[in-house]
């Protein structure tokens, strides 16, 4: 069956409405009864049920009709791109949570006072604004602008995929660990276009949050960055368009890893489940 914590709510990230009962609870009447409520709520959520006679908590929208429950999880998450959740958020979540507890004649127990909800969804935001760090460096065009087939055959060679956004990433286990785009709008590539495509340069970028080892993800950085420069006949700058120098990437080096030591002591470390969640590279 898997790990099962792999399903739980995100007790770092969500308000947590607990309903628990000896069981069991059908998925069609659990569903059904949420479904009827949850429009109502604006922010990503999401019903977790414990199945009947084991202990593995799963998503209940993604189990089969048969799917018999003991426990459930309502769970709101507190902060987005639009912000942390406010008042309003929280109470429509608490009625939601309330008519599905009176439905299923289950008590409800908050992981989180409504006050520590909303304390904890601005120090999300605070959290957010002080970690989410771009690093990256740029490569420019020495005398000609790069050619689109020469970009190509770069990326190739430094196993570099065009993907989302049309724009090269470089993977790990299915995770991007950099990309690299033009340097010059639009920013992105336009596959149909390689033949006449130009540009004067490329910007290679790692969003430091949602990197696990984040420093080894920035040493692999530069190495590409580098290769890439010597493959197109390039320069090497940093992102203020400067000559890139030692003491240039020691200092990048020295912010990626005092991020990462500030993350993992606030206990939401670099490159995790919650940290991809928040800097938006998770399923949310």
């Amino acid at each position: 069956l898997g790990d099962a914590t792999s399903s739980l709510p995100d007790e770092h990230l969500d308000f947590v409405l607990h309903l628990p009962g000896p069981g069991p609870v059908s998925r069609r009447t659990a569903l059904g009864i949420y479904k009827q409520n949850e429009y109502k709520l604006e922010y990503p959520r999401k019903l977790y049920g414990q199945r009947y006679h084991t202990n593995f908590w799963s998503a209940v929208q993604h189990d089969s009709e048969a799917t018999q429950y003991s426990d459930l999880k309502l769970a709101l998450q507190l902060l987005d791109a639009r912000g942390p959740v406010g008042e309003s958020e929280l109470n429509t979540f608490t009625q939601v949570g309330l008519k599905l507890a009176d439905a299923l004649h289950r008590p409800a127990k908050f992981s989180i006072t409504f006050e520590e909800a909303l304390q904890r969804a601005r120090r999300l935001q605070k959290f957010c604004d002080e970690h989410d760090v771009i690093a990256g460096v740029n490569i420019v065009s020495a005398q000609a602008p790069f050619k689109g087939d020469a970009i190509t055959a770069a990326m190739k060679r430094y196993g570099l995929e065009l993907g989302a956004m049309n724009i090269f990433h470089a993977h790990r286990d299915g995770h991007v660990l950099f990309s690299v785009s033009s340097l010059y709008k639009p920013g992105y590539f336009n596959p149909a276009e390689w033949e006449s495509f130009r540009t004067g340069g490329l910007a290679v970028f790692m969003s430091v949050p949602v990197a696990r080892e984040p420093a080894a993800v920035f040493e692999r950085m530069m190495q590409t960055a580098a290769g890439l420069t010597t493959f197109l006949g390039g320069r090497l700058l940093d992102q203020e368009h400067r000559p890139l120098t030692e003491a240039g990437v020691n200092a990048i080096r020295a912010q990626i890893e005092g991020l990462e030591a500030r993350m993992r002591a606030f206990g939401i470390p670099a490159g995790g489940d919650t940290a991809r969640r928040l800097f938006g590279a998770g399923n949310v």
